[in-house]
């Protein structure tokens, strides 16, 4: 019996230490991950690729990413200048990659013609698989993967990497010890991956979450504002006070603040302000971006003598009637005005003292925030291994030879719409087929 018990452990440990050989190991089973994967065995099909993936199944984000519905990209037609505009960090960058490497042309006909998932283009620029269904790209990337004969290891995560020597990599996990010659960072913003990362020799710069809604603070505004949840305004201009951060775009009232795509492009772009700031701050919101002030005061004063019988609260003769929806119209003349009953005065009774702060409201209104909400779906991490140690071009490491990175733990991040994905097959197709040509040309005589 303890003869069977010692056989059954050297087995277990001999399966541990037994170094299996593959020739390039990918670390992370996500968008990026399989783009890797999938790339470098179309490159090279004679090379053997692992993909090593800690959960018990691939692909989660994309799963679950535009409500199930999965936002692959952006309209594959837009001009690269534009593309690049909607990532906070890495726009000039990425450039280049887009442009000459593999851009939203070469992602949608890879999509369509390689992986057989035809996409639709939606009337905001998104692209979605014609079924509406995510799992159709998630079956379609594992079928890819399994075709081309990328094995995916599951509920087998990383637990330390080292450089053997000038020509390989030894990667543990708990069940076993690879030895590869080229190695992908795939791992997004698991904490793993920086350390990974860090001690390789990278820098890392600390995460931090980008592409969130903002939580107003406890006072008038957020008492006012949560009864106005679900109401949107087609254009405002969003900012963050004392900062040059601003967006213009539609914006979203929610029970706990504002969302929508003018208050999560800001979130994006002034993501490392307001994490410094541990997210309380002021924003400033103007309902009628396309005029100054001095321009509002002025149609107010007109409004006062065209309407002067009537109430300020009056749903037919109120102004801006085209771009502000009733019931917020309402929530500004509270905020605006300082008098026990605002909505029973008429306009006839209002001073100029009255309008200059109408005007203020309509333009400048101030509303504290001390804190951020999860968007939904979206789920962003700003920060990553630094750029200046990454060759761009082909996403290697300027620190270790035969080291590539891919995704969401490069500091790269995007705006919604697609614009994250789109970095994902990007930067894993690049960093794939680099992997590949690394691998032959070490052994090439």
């Amino acid at each position: 019996f303890v003869i069977i018990i010692f056989l059954l452990l050297r087995t277990i440990t001999m399966k541990k230490v037994l170094a299996v050989r593959p020739r390039i190991i990918v670390c992370g089973g996500g968008a990026s991950g399989y783009a890797a994967a999938i790339s470098a065995k179309q490159c090279a099909h004679e090379i053997d690729v692992i993909c090593l993936e800690s959960a018990s199944r691939p692909l989660k984000k994309v799963l679950i990413s535009g409500g199930g519905r999965c936002n692959v990209m952006h309209n594959s037609d837009i001009e690269i200048s534009s593309l690049v505009e909607n990532y906070p960090r890495g726009k000039r960058e990425l450039l280049g990659p887009f442009t000459k490497r593999w851009g939203p042309q070469e992602t949608r006909a890879w999509f369509e013609e390689t992986l057989g998932v035809e996409l639709k283009l939606e009337d905001d620029g998104r692209m979605f698989p014609k079924t509406d269904d995510a799992r159709t790209v998630t079956t379609a990337l594992e079928s890819a993967a399994q075709k081309n004969g990328v094995q995916v290891h599951f509920k087998e995560p990383v637990q330390s990497i080292t450089k053997q020597n000038s020509v390989s990599w030894s990667v543990s996990t708990k069940l076993h010890t690879y030895v590869c010659e080229a190695l992908i960072l795939c791992t997004g913003s698991a904490p793993a991956g920086y350390r990974f990362a860090q001690d390789l020799g990278h820098k890392v710069h600390p995460p931090y979450p980008s592409l969130f809604s903002f939580r107003l603070a406890k006072g008038k505004e957020k008492n006012l504002f949560s009864d106005l949840a679900g109401i949107s305004l087609s254009q405002v201009l969003l900012s963050l006070q004392g900062t040059r951060h601003k967006q213009q775009g539609p914006l979203l009232l929610t029970h706990n603040g504002l969302s929508g795509p003018a208050a999560l492009r800001l979130s994006a772009f002034a993501a490392r302000d307001l994490a410094q700031n541990q997210y309380c701050g002021t924003l400033c919101l103007s309902t009628l971006p396309h005029l100054k002030n001095a321009a509002v005061l002025n149609l107010l004063q007109e409004h006062k003598f065209k309407a002067s019988s009537q109430k300020i609260s009056s749903k037919k003769y109120r102004p801006f009637a085209d771009r502000i929806p009733y019931r917020f119209w309402l929530i500004l003349i509270l905020l605006a005005l300082d008098h026990t009953k605002p909505t029973e005065l008429r306009w006839a009774d209002l001073s100029k003292i009255h309008l200059t702060a109408l005007a203020n409201a309509l333009t400048d209104l101030h509303l504290p925030f001390d804190g951020k909400d999860t968007n939904k779906d979206e789920f962003v991490t700003a920060g990553g291994v630094s750029l200046s140690q990454v060759d761009i071009r082909t996403m290697a490491s300027k620190v270790q030879p035969g080291l590539f990175f891919a995704g969401e733990l490069l500091d790269i991040d995007a705006v919604t719409g697609g614009f994250n994905f789109q970095h994902c097959w990007t930067s894993g197709h690049i960093a794939g087929s680099e992997a590949a040509a690394f691998v032959l040309s070490s052994s090439s005589p």
